[in-house]
């Protein structure tokens, strides 16, 4: 049986690092490429092959090999055009970065949209580098792999197969649909984390009564300033509208405070976030949905799973299974 090609990342912080040690406990090859002499280190002692050096990491990987950037976006933008003249073009590349537009231009740009497929993992935590990661930080993680009109379905295929591989279920999207819905799912909860923690005094009365409403509302405000704020920057366009359009609600909601009407308001909420926690614990009902990817309207069908929330759960035979 032939042995699979390795996986090869490119940063082993929080999310490549996570991703390492799964796909190692799964029993994968995994390569690994960090500016951290001592990063290195800790991973080979996981049994994750060290490169030093990034060039000497590339040069050796054989035909069918995957790697995934995971630095941060200014990085993994500027490696765009490294990738594209280091590998080989039977070598696909993929990403796990928060922000997915910026990246798809960058491939773009270098000549890679024939072998780029971006991805993001749902999950993270406050704490960041090697020494936070873990392997169960992806276990049933989300992840996007993104299907834009010229991305290859083989390759496409591959990135989903890392995903499964890892232990996530797979939601089809493109890359600015899912800067669309990263943008109020994660990029706007961590500005009004940022602007609550910076109205609450930590030594004042508020600071002293804040219990698990004002913990849970600025847990995201304890990551790295850095990471937020390239982060944020690296998706202005889509959380800039998404902000403008939370303002005009905001206002909305501030006349319904002043007239004592928030039934309505609150209602709704309700209802949305317990609607979305069955949907999270697979209480809410699904169908199995299997679509063949050489049927010509696969792309569109699986972005429309991907639209109407629904995720891949496995592969097989050509074809896919959705849960829908």
């Amino acid at each position: 049986m032939p042995t699979a090609p390795p996986v090869a990342i490119i940063g082993l912080g929080l999310i490549g690092g996570s991703l390492a040690l799964r796909l190692r406990a799964a029993g994968s090859e995994v390569w690994a490429h960090d500016t951290s002499a001592e990063t290195l280190e800790a991973a080979g002692v996981h049994d994750i092959r060290p490169f030093p050096g990034l060039e000497g990491m590339l040069a050796a990987l054989p035909d069918g090999s995957l790697v995934v950037v995971a630095t941060p976006l200014e990085d993994a933008v500027a490696l765009m055009p490294v990738l594209a003249l280091l590998t080989d073009d039977q070598v696909t590349i993929t990403d796990v970065v928060s922000v997915k537009s910026a990246v798809l231009e960058a491939a773009r740009a270098a000549g890679l949209a024939d072998r780029y497929v971006g991805a993001h993992p749902m999950a993270g935590t406050t704490e960041s580098g090697f020494a936070a990661a873990g392997a169960d930080l992806l276990r049933e993680a989300t992840w996007v792999v993104a299907l834009e009109d010229d991305t290859d379905l083989d390759r496409w295929v591959q990135v989903c197969r890392l995903a499964l591989g890892a232990g996530g279920r797979v939601v089809p999207t493109d890359a600015e649909w899912h800067d669309h819905a990263a943008a109020w799912i994660s990029h706007l909860p961590h500005v009004l984390a940022e602007v609550l923690a910076a109205n609450v005094e930590p030594r004042g009365l508020a600071g002293a009564l804040a219990a698990g409403s004002y913990r849970d509302a600025t847990r995201v405000a304890g990551t790295r300033p850095e990471l937020v704020a390239a982060m944020l920057n690296g998706n202005r366009r889509m959380l800039t509208e998404v902000l403008e359009s939370f303002l005009d609600q905001l206002e909305q909601a501030t006349v319904a405070v002043r007239d004592g009407s928030v039934a309505d308001l609150v209602a709704r909420g309700y209802e949305h976030r317990r609607q979305w926690q069955a949907r999270r614990d697979g209480s809410a009902s699904t169908t199995p949905v299997r679509i063949p990817l050489g049927d010509p309207g696969a792309r569109q069908r699986l972005r429309e799973v991907g639209a109407a929330g629904g995720f891949i759960v496995s592969h097989e035979d050509g074809a896919v299974t959705a849960l829908a």
